[in-house]
């Protein structure tokens, strides 16, 4: 699970800021909506809401890059170029460091906080740390391994150390590379338990765009119960689905295409008819069907979700539905999360929403977003109307939309008022 991430020096980001999923221990409502392991409260849902260039979709690329550079540094040469894009607005950041920082548990096992992190430019990892803590509040960080530009340091909790000497004597590790992903490739049991069981189950993207991609896992096709659930939203989702099945294209072709069944009337008679889902389904359609199967695929595996544009192109009720799901115990066996942006603001009003669930992202007068929880307003109390609140101003991280006069006597050359 998600304990807390940090960026700095990326797109609108240019100090560090610090997003948490922890829960603030002295809100006592809703406890249901929190993940107890050990003495952690994990929140299960959060949700981020901000004007348009607020800097929400850059948050959620920040997370993406993460994941990406971790995944495939040591395969791409050019990840770290393609990966580096500092604040822009400041000369003095461009060839400064990107920071990208996570804390989490690993869902096989939820015993230990493990804390990795790193500095890169475009042509080179600055430096690079792991670190690993158990859970008991006593228990210290003990070093995997730390690295500062090519010197590398194993720590004493690291295992199958014997691969550090290697990589030096071989001089394996590049520049541009992490030695995250080259100890992934070189089988170190520790890094390739947190790759497996943290990092393969992270589903970063814009829900925007999801319809271009096959993030849909292929088991929904033959896993009956699973197919089940996914019709059971999709009728929710009033999309007017009634089956969905994979097309007769070979197995080795490199992707398959999605049919679904709608109910077609001949006469007096009625009868389910498969079309082409990429020719037959409106885009909401299509980024509703894949949104659903990136979010079942998570409650099915645990794992993490983060969704930039949550609300486009998808009913208010719809959305709650997905934050419900996330927030049922009874549903979300594995402990899944989802972090949403999202400018549905009816969610603020939901019954059942705690403060720290929800974050906002805004820029500052020198156009830097800054992030930042409702919990930190400690003024508020449950009980009020987070919706009106937040639409009316109050906690910042809306558009200012101004007075529009001006608007007028430029169209139509005075004011009509």
């Amino acid at each position: 699970m998600l304990l807390e991430f940090s960026v700095g020096n990326f797109r609108s980001f240019k100090e560090r800021v610090t997003f948490s999923a922890l829960a603030d221990t002295k809100i006592r409502s809703f406890t249901e909506n929190i993940h107890m392991v050990g003495n952690l409260s994990v929140l299960r849902a959060n949700i981020v809401y901000g004007p348009n260039a607020g800097g929400k979709s850059n948050f959620a690329q920040a997370y993406y890059s993460m994941l990406r550079l971790l995944r495939s540094s040591f395969q791409d040469e050019n990840s770290l170029s393609l990966r580096y894009d500092p604040f822009s607005l400041d000369g003095a950041m461009k060839g400064r460091p990107t920071y990208f920082e996570l804390r989490f548990l690993v869902q096989a096992k939820e015993d230990a906080i493990y804390r990795l992190g790193f500095e890169y430019t475009a042509e080179k990892v600055v430096r690079e740390w792991m670190y690993r803590k158990a859970l008991s509040p006593k228990s210290r960080e003990n070093l995997i391994y730390s690295r500062d530009g090519q010197t590398v340091q194993a720590g004493n909790s690291m295992p199958d150390k014997a691969v550090i000497l290697t990589i030096e004597k071989q001089n394996l590790l590049r520049e541009n590379t992490l030695l995250f992903t080259l100890l992934d490739s070189l089988n170190n049991s520790m890094v390739a338990e947190v790759q497996t069981e943290f990092f393969q189950k992270n589903i970063a993207a814009s829900a925007l765009y999801l319809h271009k991609n096959a993030m849909i896992d292929e088991s929904v096709f033959e896993d009956e119960t699973l197919k089940d659930a996914y019709l059971y939203l999709l009728r929710k989702a009033d999309t007017g689905i009634e089956d969905f099945k994979l097309d007769d294209t070979p197995l080795m072709s490199k992707k398959r295409n999605i049919l679904t069944a709608h109910t077609v009337r001949r006469g007096k008679e009625q009868e389910l008819e498969y079309f082409t889902m990429a020719t037959m389904e409106s885009q909401g359609t299509k980024k509703i069907f894949m949104l659903i199967g990136v979010v079942l695929t998570a409650l099915r595996d645990g794992g993490v979700v983060v969704i930039d544009e949550l609300d486009t192109q998808l009913h208010p009720l719809l959305t709650r539905l997905l934050f419900n799901l996330f927030n049922d115990a009874t549903m979300n066996l594995k402990h899944a999360q989802l972090v949403a942006m999202t400018h549905e603001h009816s969610l603020l009003n939901h019954p059942s929403i705690r403060k720290d669930q929800v974050w906002f992202i805004q820029k500052n007068s020198g156009m830097e977003s800054e992030l930042f929880s409702l919990a930190d307003f400690k003024d508020e109390r449950s009980v009020h109307s987070f919706g009106k609140r937040y639409m009316s101003g109050q906690y910042g991280a809306i558009p200012d939309v101004g007075d529009l006069a001006f608007l007028t006597e430029h169209l139509f050359g005075e004011s009509q008022v």
